[in-house]
This record gives structure tokens, sequence and C-alpha cells, in this order.
């Protein structure tokens, strides 16, 4: 799976969400089918490009998905 079919999958699964998740909740939502330092890099690529908004620091992180109009 390329890089760019597996951040589709993470914002596919936070645009699923009615409130925001944690980095591990979302993990888990996908299976565990991905290390969590890469579903840390792809979720700040995301925010940088607009499409996830970060919420909150440290350990009380959560993000979840700008709905595009």
């Amino acid at each position: 799976m390329s890089s760019k079919t597996e951040k589709k999958t993470l914002l596919h699964q936070l645009s699923l969400e009615l409130e925001p998740i944690s980095l591990n909740d979302l993990a888990e939502k996908v299976g565990g089918q991905f290390k969590e330092r890469s579903i840390r890099r792809w979720l700040a690529e995301l925010v940088e490009e607009g499409s996830v908004e970060k919420i909150g620091q440290k350990r009380a992180t959560k993000y979840r998905a700008i709905q595009q109009a």
C-alpha cells in the first residue's frame, strides 16, 4: 500500500467519527495494520495539508477531519 493510500485510509476513518479521536483509538479503528510512528507522520502531514484538525497537546491530543465544502 502506498503512503498516499494509507493517508486516505486514516482520513476516511476520521471522517466517520462524530467526535475527535486520539491516535491510539484511531490505530485500533484501522485494525492495527499500521505502526504508531507512521500514523503520527501521516496525521502531521494531513494537519499540514489542512485536511485534519489537531486538538490539544501531548497525551491529550485528538484529531478530526475537516469537512470540505
